[in-house]
């Protein structure tokens, strides 16, 4: 029987090949699963389960009735229908008794088409082989599939009608016969060992036949000989050579199939309907996704992996393939979570197979990853999204410099709707402005660099000029070598005009609107420049206010700008419109004369400026006056570089402020030295303080009434390293201009202090060393702070201390100098006002500073002493004292006569030569033991 009527494409068996089947000395039945039920067995099938006949057996259970065997049959149906047959290990039931044997389970097409189940049985190992008998030999001998005998060794024993009419009539009991009939002589080894071992036999064979070597299906299983009963071998074989080679082309078919689908940059994939079980997957899944292919057959799976936010959208899809329909491809796209987490998008191509109702039966599909194509299309959504809301005007054009695409901030900066320019060339922008050159130029760095960035000037299409940034880049053409041209347009009409603000911001002043100190500053240098090509004389004058600062302390700050800005027109109207006047900071201005013959003309306009601004101000219905100090330098005389001209020019006009401020000097020579004296003693001051060698003097406080020691004042005392001394107003002086005030007086306080930790088991309750603080200490906020400091953890000296403030402190006294004073006081030393008498009376200053003493100008000492007006002022400082409740020293007493008037006019106290020369501290810590 040909080998295409026995078995159904799909690999199942006919109803035919039970024929086949019928002589087998291994009981062979068919199953109907459903029912369940034998409805077919061999002969040795009725002997194993001792049934006379086949509808004897068809009543009886021979299987298990529990839920497990049940399983087990469903499970081996499920590969039945796949078209593979299992072997496997089963316990049927015998009289009750179970019979286990292995069972080779294959399908087999019902009357009705639904599947069966054949059961080869075999005895399991150890169990003895069923005797042939009569009944048995008869079938073999007429059944149509080729069967015989061999002993043991291979020995044909018998052979029936099919055997010889395929192998040719051989003898039997020929030695050798089994391995001569094997196209292969060691397939004969391998079957007759395989029986030997109780094993049943099942392999394709080539056999030589009549035909030629020709593939079998061949089968062998342990026998008893029936004429001598010796173990035997029963041998079938069934012919599959043109199942073989149709295998083998199939196979090689199936072979190039796989290799395409799996060389193939896709994913390929069945779905079986209803059931939506994935029939096959490509390996390609398991790159694409990290998961072996196993996994993706569970539809379930499938759908468990597509991104939460797309799985319902892909369900409805998936369920929407089984409505009856005539549609057949689709396509979807979905996003997919890969093993590493990573979301990939892909997109599923698949056609629907339906049956002649419309009824789905099989999806086949192949799915790409598409995630560059998504990410491209984001990035082009992206791109025209910044390109639509870009705040740069874009234009490109094409390889003939026509404009070919532009945005809408390009509408809006041009002016032009898209539909006016698009197809003709940007020059329609052009202002006029720039000539052929510029334009050339840009073409020749495009061409060079592949990019030109500028500003140039283009027009609206209303005719306004405007200012834009342009950057313009060259595009290679796609399809040939052509260049386009991408521009990136900015409108910085706005940002210039903010940038020529700013830089006049930066180079005037914001009060005033005069140059600034940078202004000056260049136009000084391109003057040094063009003054030495030219041969030219020009002249610098610094300028000072006098008095500015009264009234600012007065009136207020806002008087104060308004004076500044007052001051600042006045100077203008003095110079020609081709000089500067410059403020370069506070009450500070220079003006720089352009061209001068001679020094007369630089002295005209100076003394033009300090009759201007001595005229009186109205400010917020204040009249005010202030002054003005100048110096004046000139070039070339007093200074071939600027340097030297700004320095010069301060020179002079620190002379004149030394001199009483309010007028006019031209640098000299002297004064030069006189400035590099100074700035030679600065150094030295300097390093004199670092090195700790700066001396104290004490000049005793004499009580006028018994001679005793009331006090001291701290002087410092400083000799230079030639040996000099320099007096005390001198440096002093020099370190409140240069910023040695503060270590000059924490040198001096610190000394004190160490004195008087020093002396303070001597010391009287009423003693006090006074230290003298400089107005500048207060101006910089450092007049409380440094005491504070070096009291810290020594706070019960200060009992001990008083801090001298010179009565012009008091005359401009603001909050924060108020503020200072009232620390000071808190922490416990006293306040001291020194030089009472030379200057306008601090009445409100006295009233609100917590003042313990008035130290009187020696200068008052003198002049009562000599008139009778003096001692009419020094009575009323007295007065003063008195009703104020302030202890009142007098200062500068150089006569015993002196200090009898003081004392006739109730002054208690007195500190000058006359009394007691400035000591050290060794001579005046003797007194001080001594008076104890």
């Amino acid at each position: 029987m040909n080998a295409h009527v026995l078995r159904t494409p799909e690999g199942h068996y006919t109803l035919a090949a039970l024929d086949a089947f019928a002589w087998m000395l291994t009981p062979v039945w068919l199953l109907d699963p459903d029912a369940p039920g034998i409805v077919w067995a061999n002969p040795a099938a009725l002997e194993l389960w001792g049934a006379p006949h086949l509808d004897a057996l068809r009543a009886r259970d021979v299987s298990a009735p529990d839920a497990a065997t049940r399983l087990r049959l469903d499970r081996a149906m499920a590969e039945i229908r796949a078209g593979r047959s299992c072997a496997e290990p089963w316990t049927f039931y015998r009289d009750g008794q179970p019979l286990h044997v292995v069972a080779n389970l294959t399908g087999v097409v019902l009357v009705d088409g639904r599947l069966g189940v054949l059961h080869e049985a075999r005895p399991v190992a150890g169990e003895a082989a069923q005797p042939l008998t009569l009944r048995s030999v008869e079938a073999l001998r007429h059944t149509p599939v080729v069967i015989a005998m061999f002993d043991a060794d291979g020995h044909l024993l018998m052979q029936n009608a099919a055997a010889q009419q395929a192998f040719g009539v051989v003898p039997e009991h020929v030695p050798g016969q089994l391995a001569a009939r094997c196209a292969r002589p060691h397939d004969a080894a391998r079957l007759l060992a395989s029986v030997a071992d109780g094993e049943h036999f099942c392999a394709e064979l080539p056999l030589h036949t009549l035909d030629g070597p020709r593939w079998h299906r061949v089968k062998a299983d342990a026998a008893v000989d029936p004429v001598s009963g010796a173990r035997a071998v029963l041998v079938s074989a069934q012919d599959t050579h043109e199942l073989h080679l149709a295998r083998g082309e199939l196979a090689a078919s199936e072979a190039r199939l796989r290799a395409l689908l799996e060389g193939v940059a896709a994913v390929i994939w069945e779905l079986e309907l209803p059931s939506h079980r994935i029939g096959y997957v490509s390996p390609q899944i398991e790159q694409a996704t990290g998961f072996p292919a196993a996994a993706w057959q569970d539809n379930a799976f499938w759908i468990s992996r597509v991104h939460p936010d797309d799985r319902a959208r892909v369900v409805a899809a998936t369920h929407a393939r089984l409505a009856p329909s005539d549609s057949t491809d689709g396509a979807l796209e979905y996003r997919v979570v890969r093993a590493d987490g990573d979301v990939v998008w892909w997109k599923d191509h698949y056609r629907v197979l339906r049956d002649a109702d419309g009824r789905p039966t099989r999806v086949l599909g192949f799915t790409v990853d598409i995630s560059e194509r998504v990410a491209a299309e984001e990035r082009l959504r992206v791109a025209q999204v910044v390109f639509d809301h870009a705040a740069e005007g874009i234009m490109a054009t094409d390889a003939d410099n026509r404009i070919r695409y532009v945005n809408p901030a390009f509408e809006a900066i041009t002016g032009y709707r898209a539909d006016e320019v698009l197809g003709r060339p940007p020059s329609l922008l052009r202002s006029g402005t720039h000539d052929a050159a510029f334009y050339a130029g840009m073409w020749s760095a495009l061409h060079r660099d592949g990019s030109w960035s500028g500003e140039l000037w283009n027009r609206r299409k209303n005719g306004e000029r405007y200012a834009q940034h342009m950057t313009v880049s060259v595009v290679p053409g796609h399809v040939d070598s052509r260049m386009r041209y991408l521009a990136l347009i900015a409108d910085v009409t706005e940002r210039k005009q903010q940038a020529e603000a700013l830089r006049y911001q930066a180079l005037h002043d914001a009060l005033t609107g005069l140059p600034n100190r940078k202004l000056f500053h260049d136009r000084l240098v391109q003057n040094v420049r063009a003054a030495r090509r030219d041969g030219r004389r020009f002249a610098l004058i610094g300028l000072d206010l006098d008095g500015f600062k009264r009234v600012n302390d007065t009136l207020g700050h806002e008087a104060g700008d308004h004076l500044l800005i007052e001051v600042a027109a006045r100077l203008a109207a003095c110079v020609r419109t081709t000089d500067t006047v410059c403020r370069m900071g506070g009450d500070e201005f220079n003006v720089l004369l352009r061209e001068i013959e001679t020094s007369r003309d630089a002295e005209s306009v100076a003394a033009k400026l300090v009759a201007s601004l001595a005229a009186p101000f109205e400010l917020d219905g204040h009249r005010v006056r202030i002054g003005a100090s100048l110096g004046i330098a000139q070039f070339p005389d007093d200074g071939d570089d600027e340097e030297a001209l700004l320095r010069h020019a301060d020179t002079a006009l620190y002379r004149v402020k030394q001199e009483g401020r309010g007028g006019y000097a031209f640098y000299t020579a002297a004064m030069g030295r006189e400035a590099r004296l100074r700035a030679t003693l600065e150094a030295e001051l300097r390093e004199a303080l670092r090195d700790d060698a700066l001396q104290l003097a004490l000049q005793p406080v004499i009580d006028l009434d018994d001679g005793s020691l009331r006090g001291a004042e701290a002087l410092a005392r400083w000799t230079r390293a030639n040996g000099r001394a320099v007096s005390p107003g001198r440096f002093v002086a020099i370190a409140e201009t240069s910023g040695l005030i503060q270590p000059l007086t924490e040198a001096v306080l610190s000394r004190a202090l160490a004195l008087l930790e020093r002396w303070r088991a001597h010391l009287p309750a009423d003693f006090r060393l006074s230290v003298n603080l400089s107005p500048v200490l207060f101006e910089h906020g450092e007049a409380a702070r440094l005491p504070a400091r070096l009291l810290a953890g020594r706070e019960a000296l200060a009992r001990h201390l008083s801090f001298e403030i010179p009565e012009r402190a008091l005359l401009t006294a603001d909050d924060r100098v108020q503020a200072q004073l009232e620390a000071l006081h808190a922490s416990g030393a006293w306040i001291a006002i020194d030089g009472v008498g030379t200057g306008p009376a601090p009445l409100a200053g006295l009233r609100r500073a917590p003042v313990d003493e008035l130290k009187i100008d020696r200068a008052v000492i003198d002049e009562a002493a000599a008139d009778a007006v003096g001692r009419r002022l020094l009575d009323a400082l007295l007065a003063l004292g008195g009703a104020l409740g302030l202890t009142v020293i007098a200062q500068g007493v150089e006569t015993l006569a002196q200090a009898d008037l003081l004392r006739a006019r109730g002054c208690r106290y007195g500190q000058g030569f006359g009394l007691a020369r400035p000591q050290s501290a060794e001579s005046l810590f003797s007194r001080l033991t001594e008076e104890a």
